[in-house]
């Protein structure tokens, strides 16, 4: 019997009613992974958390199948976990000859596994975006900025050597991740696990803006240089300077708070820029998407973006910019920015809110597909890819 160790590179909260997670980030993937294989574990970093934490999900996670390392945050930390803990993880893969280590990529714990453990070892990998390009806007004003890209190249050689070799199976996220590690030829299957069932609505859209109110604009996600928030501020600037007001609410939590705050205090966009910080999965999702009238993502880079495909499940059009898989995967069903500038995020939204049948229309269109994006049904997919036979033959 295969016996499947899913490593997740982000922390997990122990509560007195069981596992859960400020974020589903993927690990809502693994754990459902893990429900299909029935000698499975999951190994991450894990702290103790408040019951009453209204943050946290809870996960489909039994407490047994749950190895628990030592929590840490950020790049640094995580790098210096690695050489900490790598040991625990290479132990609890030597207690059975057919064990699996499956977890994201690229990623310092796994690449250090893989060089210690024997070569008959399998390993997975779920690649999710672009690493180098989000590390390259993150470190962008770094002099770490060459060392920290050099390392992700040298993690991403090691997967696609691990996957020619036949040591390895890679699950990328979208089309456009799968072409880059080599597809099926590479033993390189393209995923789409990004929706929870609980995101699809029997009706959506009830609360949106009235005629004459301000459209109201939506950003879901980190507070990173790759996500773009700075045009995006720019781009309201754009639009009230034309006579057009909108109102920008960015929901999510990051590094660069303090450097938007002063951004939206130098626009003077006190009234149409609204910082809400964290909000919980599930209803609180929910009723974000449901209240506002357009999602728009200025990301420079993506991989298929969570935030875009809860959208299209509340029927919330989706103004984008070209990044990742979204333009194979949606065609003409969002609106596009041609470009990260300014320039075009302003087009974009002016032409999004000018035709609001239209941008309704593609709504519509977009979510006729969602059954592929489940992450229940993807998660069952993989995990008979990973004990058939004939995978590792």
């Amino acid at each position: 019997m295969t016996r499947l160790l899913l490593y997740a590179n982000h922390p997990l909260i122990r509560t007195d009613h069981g596992v859960s997670a400020r974020t589903r980030n993927f690990i809502d993937f693994l754990s459902s992974i893990a429900s299909h294989v029935p000698d499975s574990r999951i190994i991450a970093p894990v702290s103790s958390g408040s019951t009453d934490d209204p943050s946290l999900t809870a996960l489909d996670l039994a407490d047994d199948q749950l190895v628990a390392l030592p929590p840490y945050g950020g790049h640094a930390s995580a790098l210096l976990a690695t050489f900490r803990q790598c040991g625990r993880l290479c132990r609890e893969m030597r207690t059975s000859p057919n064990t699996i280590l499956a977890g994201p990529g690229p990623n310092s714990m796994l690449w250090l596994a893989s060089h210690r453990l024997p070569k008959n070892s399998r390993f997975v990998f779920f690649i999710r975006g672009d690493t180098e390009e989000t590390l390259r806007r993150i470190y962008r004003r770094s002099l770490l900025r060459p060392a920290v890209l050099s390392l992700v190249r040298r993690f991403e050689r090691r997967i696609r050597a691990l996957a020619r070799d036949g040591r390895a199976i890679v699950f990328a996220i979208g089309p456009e991740l799968t072409k880059r590690y080599g597809g099926e030829e590479n033993n390189c299957h393209c995923i789409l696990p990004l929706l929870n069932p609980d995101m699809v609505p029997g009706d959506g859209g009830s609360s949106r803006a009235c005629d004459g109110d301000p459209p109201r604009l939506l950003s879901m996600g980190r507070l990173s240089a790759e996500k773009n928030l700075g045009s995006l501020i720019d781009s309201v600037a754009a639009l009230k300077r034309q006579g057009r007001l909108v109102h920008l609410t960015i929901a999510g939590t990051g590094g660069l708070k303090a450097e938007i705050q002063s951004l939206i205090r130098q626009r003077d966009l006190h009234q149409e820029v609204t910082l809400r910080g964290f909000v919980s999965h599930g209803e609180g999702v929910r009723q974000l998407l449901d209240s506002h009238d357009r999602l728009v993502l200025p990301s420079h880079t993506e991989g298929v973006p969570r935030a875009v495909i809860e959208a299209v499940a509340r029927n919330t059009p989706v103004i984008s910019t070209r990044v990742g898989s979204l333009p194979a995967l949606f065609g003409n069903h969002l609106t596009w920015a041609e470009s990260p500038s300014v320039a075009s995020l302003t087009a974009a939204i002016g032409a999004s809110i000018d035709a609001p049948e239209t941008a309704r229309s593609r709504a519509s269109l977009a979510r006729l597909h969602l059954d592929r994006f489940r992450t229940d049904l993807e998660a069952k997919r993989v995990a008979t890819i990973l004990t058939a036979a004939e995978t590792w033959a």
